[in-house]
């Protein structure tokens, strides 16, 4: 329980979803656009629905930060969704 209120707690503080299956799915190439779009529509207006759009109309900004595991002895790659694109170009 108390996982799952840390990770609420960051979505709300950062105004991302985190570890959405659709979305992981979409990057991956296990589904499709078209998939990804059908299963985002079924959300309809909720803000996972909505998140789920802006992944299929490509309106995430990635944020790189490559840091070192001292467990692992090795450098690895952490992207972090940052911001939404509006369709004006603005950030939102």
């Amino acid at each position: 329980m108390q996982a799952a209120e840390f990770v609420q707690t960051v979505q709300n503080r950062q105004g991302v979803v985190n570890s959405a299956p659709e979305e992981i799915a979409f990057y991956e190439k296990w589904i499709t656009k078209e998939e990804l779009i059908k299963s985002a529509r079924m959300y309809g207006k909720s803000p996972y629905g909505e998140h789920l759009m802006r992944v299929a109309e490509n309106r995430l900004i990635f944020q790189e930060e490559i840091t070192y595991d001292d467990h692992r002895n090795r450098w690895s790659r952490i992207y972090r969704k940052q911001l939404y694109i509006s369709y004006a170009g603005q950030v939102s």
